[in-house]
């Protein structure tokens, strides 16, 4: 079975809720019902305290424990006495003849001298017995729900009660099996002075009708709040759910409008969470593949006409050739070569910036002088801008220049490419001024013109493959508009920076930083 990623996120969220929920409850219903027995208990204690009073005064009266030990029937009758629940005896604090506990005329239950005394720690009478089934015989009882004690002792604290004399020995009480540790003691004083624990053994259960129907109660009262949460916990995390993955739809909406090429697909950026950032992300991406289509189109568009162009000139030409119109000489055969280079030139230029986008340019590195490759490459072009009117001025400190891990050839081309173009389109007679400047961590080399420089706007797309600032001058001085291109290239490759900047001489400033070993 597949689940759509809003039913995941639903049911993590519904699984979470109800675990915490879960937990919650139990303990929730585990504190409760020992802090309410805790409490209950501590309730019983405080209702002893007139009790323990009543057994110190018989300590006071008797001056020990001795006609207490043994003395079941004594012990009965302390509770008898101790536990009414009636307010006029409840608590009396002293257990003398019945005849001077009681008002007159209010006597307490007496019991005929030939009836057996009742059996005080039942906690009700035994059902009558049933009536034989044949072929079954006698049935079980059934099992007695707890029930109150008796009027006297509703809280059924007679069969948890003990008295510990001051060696924590047992005194009354049938529970001589449980330690003193186990009990819940309160001390019985006479004097002043302590002489004696009257212990209650902390209860198993809670028996009396008004506690139990107390927990009942609040139970009900949870799981009413716990059903009303769940249902509450379903309600938001579904929606939750659906809020959470509608970017997500509108993304998957979106990339798939890219697939099919439409780059100008954009996503609503309704947040500033991460799927804010994510819409923001994929924006930016939409944007650069917009800008790679088209700049792919126009280098299509560009490479194309440039292309046609030199192969337009061979063909006119050897038309002219075979038409007699021109002679086959030394001039048309120059003519021809100077057209096929171009173009031979202009292939490899391509083929050498799709080496570069695709990663497979091979760069060798080795240990050398940038300075020392600028200075050759001034060197070999120094004639030829002396004869175009160009004055050179450098500033190269080709020996003492720091090295870095370059590749010379590409370098050398990089240089030419510079040279190059100041041979195309500085003004003439200029000056041409190469300098170098070391910085901490780069060596920056500077290549400027005396004119005509470039307008603003066209300095950041000077490096775009086959951008011409003035594309019919150019073209005619045989540039094919891929060689500053191919200078980012090499430069970048080498983990370098270049830009183009107006001069101050109102040239063009090429700058170049190689980064030092």
């Amino acid at each position: 079975m597949k689940l759509s990623l809003t039913a995941k996120i639903f049911l993590a969220f519904l699984l979470t809720s109800v675990l915490s929920l879960t937990l919650m409850l139990v303990s929730v219903r585990y504190f409760t019902y020992q802090g309410f027995q805790a409490y209950v208990h501590q309730r019983e204690l405080d209702n002893l305290q007139s009790f323990a009073a009543g057994l110190g005064a018989w300590f006071k009266q008797n001056g020990n424990w001795d006609g207490l030990k043994g003395n079941r029937a004594l012990w009965d009758s302390f509770i008898r006495s101790g536990l009414l629940v009636d307010d006029r005896f409840k608590g009396a604090a002293s257990f003398g003849p019945l005849e001077n506990r009681y008002p007159a005329g209010q006597r307490p239950f007496r019991r005929p001298e030939n009836q057996p005394p009742p059996r005080l720690y039942r906690s009700g009478p035994s059902p009558p017995p049933l009536p034989p089934r044949e072929g079954i015989g006698l049935r079980p009882p059934p099992q007695a729900q707890p029930q109150p004690g008796p009027s006297w002792d509703p809280m059924r604290l007679g069969p948890r009660l003990a008295v510990f004399d001051l060696r924590k020995t047992l005194v009354a009480g049938q529970l001589d099996q449980i330690p003193f540790s186990a009990f819940s003691t309160l001390p019985i004083k006479s004097h002043g002075k302590q002489v004696g624990w009257l212990g209650l053994e902390p209860p198993r259960q809670l028996t009396h009708p008004q506690d139990q129907a107390f927990l009942s109660q609040q139970t009900k009262v949870i799981w009413a709040i716990a059903a009303s949460i769940l249902a509450l916990t379903v309600i938001i995390a579904w929606l939750l759910a659906r809020h959470m993955l509608a970017p997500v739809r509108k993304l998957a909406t979106a990339t798939r409008a890219l697939r099919e090429r439409r780059f100008d697909t954009r996503l609503p950026v309704e947040s500033s969470d991460e799927l804010g950032q994510l819409a923001k992300d994929f924006n930016s991406m939409a944007r650069a593949l917009e800008r790679y289509e088209e700049r792919q189109q126009q280098w299509l568009s560009d490479i194309s006409h440039e292309l046609r162009t030199p192969l337009a000139v061979l063909l006119s030409e050897i038309e002219a050739l075979q038409d007699g119109v021109r002679q086959m000489d030394e001039a048309s055969l120059l003519s021809l070569h100077g057209e096929a280079d171009r173009l031979n030139r202009m292939i490899n230029d391509v083929h050498e910036l799709s080496l570069a986008e695709a990663g497979d340019l091979i760069i060798n590195k080795v240990m050398l002088k940038p300075g020392q490759v600028l200075a050759d490459t001034v060197e070999r072009f120094r004639r030829r801008l002396g004869q175009a009117g160009i004055k050179i001025e450098t500033e190269i400190a080709d020996q003492a220049s720091p090295a870095i891990m370059a590749d010379e050839e590409r370098l050398s081309r990089l240089f030419t490419n510079l040279l190059e173009n100041v041979l195309r389109h500085a003004a003439t007679p200029g000056v041409l001024k190469v300098w170098q400047k070391q910085k901490t961590d780069a060596i920056k080399f500077s290549i400027e013109d005396s004119g005509p420089g470039v307008p603003q706007e066209a300095l950041p797309k000077l490096f775009d493959r086959l951008y011409r600032v003035d594309p019919s001058r150019t073209r005619n001085t045989g540039g094919s508009g891929l060689g500053l291109a191919i200078c980012k290239t090499i430069v970048e490759s080498h983990g370098g920076a270049i830009r183009a900047l107006n001069g101050a001489s109102g040239g063009l400033l090429i700058e170049i930083e190689f980064p030092l070993v």
